[in-house]
């Protein structure tokens, strides 16, 4: 039973060291990376309304994950940060978040894109009035 549960714990750590002259084990704990879950924009892809992407993860140590954005229109990277507008209707907007961690760990990308509407009508309406004040 005791070679059982020293099996498990050698499977969680990245490193084992053992000093002959001490008879002292130390043990090293895997840093797993950080895992995507699940993506989503914000809000609908409209012309001229500011987007970010939704990220759900899982780490051992949430907060200290960074996740990295980088902006994609019509395939060509345009912008690396949280939140981006610079789009027209018709265009395919697209994210892809990186997330990686404190102690070096990268995790995988994930993205997702869409076909970016035009506003409503009623709103371009609201544009050209606002626009001659």
């Amino acid at each position: 039973m005791v070679f059982v549960m020293l099996l498990f714990i050698v499977n969680l750590v990245s490193a084992v060291e053992v000093s002959v002259a001490t008879g002292i084990v130390t043990f090293t704990k895997l840093n797993m990376e950080p895992i995507i879950t699940s993506i989503s924009f914000s809000s609908e892809v409209v012309e001229g309304k500011t987007i970010s992407c939704d990220v759900e993860f899982w780490d051992e140590n949430p907060e200290s994950v960074v996740l990295k954005t980088e902006w994609f229109v019509n395939e060509e990277l345009v912008f690396i940060g949280d939140e981006f507008s610079d789009f027209e209707e018709g265009d395919i907007v697209g994210c892809m978040v990186l997330p990686t961690d404190k102690y070096g760990s990268i995790g995988t990308s994930m993205g997702l894109s869409i076909q970016a509407q035009g506003k409503s009508g009623f709103t371009k309406f609201v544009d050209a009035i606002t626009g001659l004040f």
